[in-house]
């Protein structure tokens, strides 16, 4: 990686969903950027945390190790921390608008 860093994004997920699935960008309520994610793992044990993880992960095509819950465990709402280059984690953003 040429410009490793660390990328924020807030999250919000519905877990117990009928598929694995990024439902795209809105804006929440402070104008921030949200990104809306439905897992079919249930909330109990991480479980959910990390197949959101993991599909995050798998979107933006870096390991499971550089995707990590960095606030929200137990909420819906979760501050993602993403390890990658910035370029990429912002056209990554684009593609999901």
């Amino acid at each position: 990686m040429s410009n490793p860093s660390k990328n924020i994004i807030n999250v919000h997920v519905t877990p117990k969903s009928g598929r694995d699935v990024l439902c795209g960008i809105e804006a929440d309520q402070s104008g921030n950027a949200l990104l809306k994610i439905k897992v079919t793992a249930a909330p109990d044990g991480g479980k959910a945390n990390i197949a959101v993880c993991n599909l995050i992960a798998k979107s933006i095509k870096v390991g499971k190790s550089f995707v990590a819950v960095k606030r929200g465990h137990k909420s819906r709402y979760k501050q993602i921390e993403i390890d990658c280059d910035k370029d990429k984690f912002d056209s990554w953003m684009e593609s999901l608008l």
